[in-house]
């Protein structure tokens, strides 16, 4: 068979049996010696071997893909392709070379122009408010969702009468989560125009909440936080629940630490029985530096205050109930967006109440309040985000946004292009979180 290959004129460059199994001969050759490729030392041969001058090599971390057992050549189809050079030519073929790609063509992808068309990049290119608004993200798949009763002990967004943990039951559930997830991510590629970082979980690593990732991280950029260095930085927190903490997978640590090198972490506050759970937990005002936070189990206020220490942000704690249940995490009752803020005071204790308005109002945000009923409904747990022209967007849940009101999205329209909403009623009622805890922010 070697002899054939050599005898149609082309070259081989032998790779070991370890680095074929690593997916090295699963590369991507774009034309013109553009090639991708996922593998380290199959990048380094190619890099080294004379029969590819000038070449552009390109090596991405996919480990999160292949470990669905694929990679970029599997995750790519070609439309067009250039017929290789006859026999005896000087210019080496390429089986897979899109037709007149220019030298240089590897680079930022164009805006995204349909569902599928979402680029995983960690090169943040902010758009719109300089500090509060971005068009990145993180995402997981509910590939291992299910019922978690630790959470359901202590969240009563969780809403489900008539949920059993038969399989077939839960076959029905993981369908439906998927179908759901599927929906939003698509609106926020290709409505939105959002870039996504999608990650999914195998059942086996017990982690079935890890589809709300703005619990266990937050991303600042360096001149959010005040530092004397100039890098991108990015804070890991520690979850009340034992299963979230299975949730820092090395390859999406590894992948955030690329872009965030400038890292607080948090996680050993477990150890003296300390929580604090992100976004969840603390809600951003990045322009004014100012973090709200709703103390509760999964909001410890020591851990705020140690948080607030390595962040340089001004803290503003209250507690917050309905019927005398604490809210668990503070973006259940507040959204702050570029220009506004959605909040519900009635939830928020008499004696904190004024303080957490003078601070929003003090800060020139409009405030629309939003009803106790609507809350439940998890209409503040919406996300202000950047489209990829640098329009502001507010993504919501379609629960929440039938329960505002005409003269509530009026006002929000106000300060927003668009309200894109997506329908996720048994992520809501299953998982107990809203759109806001699905979309883990990049800066």
């Amino acid at each position: 068979f070697a002899q054939y290959v050599r005898e149609q004129g082309y070259h081989i460059i032998p790779i070991s049996a370890q680095g074929q199994l690593e997916y090295g001969c699963n590369f991507l050759n774009l034309g013109n010696s553009n090639i991708i490729t996922v593998h380290r030392e199959t990048a380094r041969q190619l890099a080294r071997n004379l029969h590819l001058p000038l070449a552009h090599i390109e090596l991405i971390e996919y480990r999160s893909i292949t470990s669905m057992y694929g990679s970029v050549h599997c995750s790519s189809q070609v439309i067009r392709r250039v017929a290789p050079a006859p026999q005896g030519s000087t210019s080496q073929p390429c089986l897979h070379q899109l037709a007149n790609a220019p030298r240089g063509t590897i680079g930022p992808a164009p805006a995204p122009t349909g569902p599928l068309s979402g680029r995983v990049s960690l090169v943040v290119t902010r758009t719109g408010s300089a500090a509060q608004r971005t068009n990145k993200c993180i995402m997981v798949a509910p590939t291992s969702f299910y019922h978690d009763r630790s959470s359901e002990m202590c969240n009563f967004f969780n809403q489900h009468p008539t949920i059993t943990d038969r399989p077939a039951s839960r076959r029905h559930l993981q369908q439906q989560f998927l179908l759901e997830f599927s929906e939003l991510h698509s609106k926020v590629v290709a409505d939105v125009g959002m870039d996504v970082l999608l990650f999914h979980h195998e059942d086996y690593e017990a982690c079935p909440n890890a589809i709300f990732v703005s619990n266990i991280f937050t991303a600042h950029h360096p001149a959010e936080l005040h530092r004397p260095s100039s890098e991108a930085a990015m804070v890991l927190y520690p979850m009340r629940n034992p299963d979230r903490r299975n949730e820092f997978r090395s390859d999406a640590l590894h992948q955030l630490r690329l872009r965030y090198p400038d890292v607080t972490d948090l996680r050993n506050l477990v150890d003296r029985g300390l929580a604090l759970e992100g976004a969840g937990s603390i809600v951003l005002d990045r322009a004014r530096r100012i973090a709200y936070v709703a103390v509760s189990a999964r909001a410890d206020e020591a851990a705020a205050k140690l948080w607030a220490q390595a962040t340089g942000y001004t803290l503003v704690t209250f507690t917050a109930t309905d019927d005398s249940r604490p809210i668990l995490h503070s973006n259940t009752l507040l959204c702050i967006g570029d220009g506004f803020a959605m909040y519900c005071p009635s939830l928020i204790h008499p004696a904190h109440r004024e303080r957490v308005s003078m601070s929003l109002a003090s800060s020139g945000l409009e405030i629309i309040e939003v009803t106790a009923a609507q809350q439940r409904s998890l209409a503040t747990n919406a996300v202000n985000v950047s489209s990829a022209s640098g329009e502001s967007v507010l993504v919501m849940s379609t629960a929440a946004h039938d329960s505002l009101d005409e003269a509530q999205r009026t006002r929000l329209l106000a300060h927003v292009h668009r309200i894109v909403h997506s329908s996720i009623p048994t992520i809501e009622a299953v998982g107990g979180g809203g759109i806001a805890a699905l979309m883990g922010l990049l800066f």
